[in-house]
């Protein structure tokens, strides 16, 4: 469809006022659907015309004494063609279902990813990132609902990743334990992995990052001894106290103790099952695994051949560091601080 308010068309202010005139008189109401939809699409507010089309736009699409134009005029003039029409979109949002009251206005199809939406979503995103909303969960099931195309993962605004990520993640900076899989799932689909170095995460605050890294410590703490257990099968040097470590690393996971976690997989170690993330893994022919957790400040190294920890505190130059693709056997046991067994570390916790 030809868009007569293409940003790209610069007019002299006053052809458009006299454009807009014209069209007043003669077009009538196909014509102000026709100049809602642009209107919509680009959302051209800041440029000459702006105040002179809002007021064309509200004559020509709320005349007569119907019921149906009276709620027009509520809805173009409460909403749609306020001055800050986005920003009142997203605040009734906020107590309404998005999806139903989006059709209701027709903000579907390619008006849902028009520019007008798309200035609501923002407003949404600052919303979650200040809190100005007292619901969390209700503003993220919202936000999530503009993002998001109907019945689909696929997003709405593809080119705004870092402001989806640090809309979804700030309500849950603190408590990155309870995050939700399935939003995790989609960063993690549309942005990669957020734990090693990535140029896509470069633009989501550290604190929010964080709320990731402390979720995905909680699947690589499961992992490591769901390896361990298929280990055990066939390998009778296997950490004999795994249930219970695996415990006491589950329940500090839990209480929030735990902020990163990584699994490094020995270059021996025969096929395990299926992990849902890409691990690092052990040069030489160790036969061995370990898991490397930070908790409290330190970085902590349990292997699965031993019952005791390694502990490292954050001051000492040979602290190894997570996140790696591959670890030398030696950079995991060396210039230890302590080697400490599981009660013992959780007193240093505590």
């Amino acid at each position: 469809m030809f868009d007569i308010l293409d940003s790209e068309l610069i007019f002299p202010e006053d052809f458009g006022r006299n454009y807009l005139f014209a069209l007043e008189r003669r077009g009538g109401a196909l014509a102000g659907r026709i100049l809602l939809y642009s209107y919509l699409r680009i959302y051209p507010r800041g440029l000459p015309y702006w105040e002179p089309l809002r007021a064309t736009l509200s004559r020509l699409l709320t005349r007569g004494s119907s019921t149906a134009a009276r709620y027009r005029y509520t809805n173009l003039s409460q909403i749609l063609l306020a001055q800050n029409g986005p920003q009142l979109l997203a605040q009734h949002l906020l107590h309404t279902d998005p999806g139903r009251y989006l059709r209701k206005l027709g903000l579907i199809g390619e008006l849902a990813r028009g520019r007008f939406i798309e200035e609501t979503w923002e407003s949404l995103a600052v919303i979650l990132t200040k809190g100005e909303f007292s619901d969390s969960t209700i503003a993220t099931r919202v936000f999530l609902a503009l993002s998001l195309e109907s019945n689909s993962a696929a997003l709405r605004f593809p080119k705004r990743l870092t402001e989806l990520a640090q809309g979804l993640l700030t309500p849950w900076i603190g408590r990155g334990m309870d995050f939700p899989l399935g939003i995790r799932n989609l960063l993690s689909t549309h942005l990669g992995d957020p734990r090693p170095p990535s140029v896509v995460w470069e633009g989501v605050s550290p604190t929010a990052r964080a709320v990731l890294r402390q979720s995905w410590a909680g699947t690589a703490i499961e992992d490591f001894f769901l390896i361990l257990e298929s280990l055990a099968l066939h390998d009778p040097g296997i950490n004999p106290h795994r249930h219970e470590r695996r415990a006491w690393w589950w329940s500090a996971w839990k209480r929030g103790m735990v902020t990163d976690a990584w699994v490094a997989l020995g270059s021996a170690v025969p096929p395990t099952p299926p992990s849902p993330t890409r691990y690092a893994t052990i040069g030489g022919r160790v036969r061995h695994s370990a898991l490397l957790i930070i908790t409290s400040g330190m970085t902590v190294v349990e292997w699965s051949n031993s019952a005791t920890d390694l502990l490292w505190y954050p001051q000492n130059p040979a602290v190894p560091q997570l996140y790696k693709p591959h670890y030398n056997p030696e950079e995991l046991a060396r210039s230890v601080d302590r080697s400490v067994s599981g009660s013992e570390i959780a007193r240093l916790c505590e």
